[in-house]
């Protein structure tokens, strides 16, 4: 994703909140929710950067790991640039600092982990900021590592030290771990929770405006909401089809301006490329057209009329300029045929480059 951030602002005043006062219950457990796409990480990544909290962060990867290895990922920085001994009993999270002295329960290498996070956190409090814990697609995590969280809170409690975490509640069935360890969280008043759901259509719109350069249009906006259920991953993704290597670009509409929904066009990146999609378009039943063809090379522009200098810009622009249908009973579901029909031509037509002029 690209690290865009919309319509999550209740979202993050509580993530931020959260960060900036780790010492305050609840805590110092945080659970960001969300469907696959929901922009968890985005929101997680945008809290820490404005307030200025330093992180350790680990990931959970979607296939069999060693346990522990989503906080072994997060703890090797600190731990390799640590100025002297780390307790022993890491290594049974680090199998590379060797043997542990004997297995430890839960509460002994919680400990031990905190020991490396108070280090951190005096470095990060040298710099202004506080430290989170970060640790990511908890759904996939070995149940190792859940189940040490409960003791990580405790041992956390008294430590400018805030845990974050995020998880695909979508991803989530009964019987998975993660649901034991966070209604023990929740009874022991550890945990704050941050649920992420679907942006709402006017978020959507703001977003392809800040995506697209432009407002897009209203029917546009809306099969982009369906389509993406609301959620931004998807939201980029659709925003992006038609601009895929950046072959095709929509109209710009200068700032504190509206389109006015005469027209709605693409260039594409040369004539060939042009004529190839009016092409493939027309195969599929899709009236698209070039618009028009210059004054100055019209018949009767020949003929009436004159040009000074060489038109280049005309020339080039009209050359690449597809036009697509619209009209004022357009529906989301025609709007929806056209945008399917163009990303076919365009897995079909050649991609050229456009000379430069």
């Amino acid at each position: 994703m690209t690290g865009l951030l919309v319509g999550r602002d209740a979202e993050s005043a509580a993530l931020r909140g959260r960060l900036a006062s780790p010492g305050v219950r609840p805590g110092p457990v945080v659970l960001v929710a969300g469907e696959a796409g929901a922009g968890k990480t985005t929101l997680v990544e945008d809290a820490l950067a404005a307030t200025a909290t330093a992180a350790l962060r680990g990931r959970a990867a979607g296939w069999a790991c060693p346990a522990y290895e989503v906080l072994a990922s997060a703890l090797r920085p600190p731990v390799r640039g640590a100025a002297g001994p780390v307790p022993g009993v890491l290594a049974q999270i680090m199998p590379e600092l060797g043997a542990p002295p004997a297995e430890p329960g839960p509460a002994a290498l919680a400990a031990a982990v905190c020991s490396v996070l108070a280090g951190a956190a005096a470095a990060g409090a040298a710099n202004g900021g506080g430290l989170a814990l970060f640790l990511d697609d908890l759904q996939w995590a070995d149940e190792a590592t859940l189940s040490l969280l409960p003791a990580l809170a405790d041992a956390a409690a008294d430590l400018p030290v805030t845990v974050v975490g995020c998880y695909r509640s979508d991803e989530l069935p009964r019987g998975h771990h993660l649901r034991t360890v966070r209604a023990l969280l929740r009874r022991n008043h550890q945990l704050a929770e941050i649920e992420l759901g679907p942006l709402g259509d006017d978020d959507v719109a703001r977003m392809l405006t800040v995506l697209l350069g432009a407002p897009p249009a209203p029917a546009l906006a809306a099969v982009v909401a369906s389509r993406s259920d609301g959620l931004p991953f998807a939201v980029e993704e659709l925003a992006f089809a038609l601009r895929d290597a950046g072959r095709l670009t929509g109209p710009t509409v200068p700032e504190g301006c509206v389109h006015n929904a005469h027209m709605y066009y693409l260039l594409a990146n040369s004539a060939e490329e042009q004529h190839a999609v009016l092409a493939q378009l027309k195969e599929q039943g899709i009236g698209a057209v070039f618009h028009y063809i210059p004054l100055h090379s019209a018949p009767a522009g020949l003929r009436f009329g004159r040009a000074h200098g060489d038109m280049k810009v005309t020339d080039d622009i009209w050359s690449r300029l597809i036009r697509l249908p619209l009209w004022p009973d357009m529906t989301p579901a025609d709007i929806e045929r056209v945008l399917d029909a163009v990303k076919r031509a365009l897995s079909v037509a050649p991609a050229k480059q456009k000379a430069a002029s």
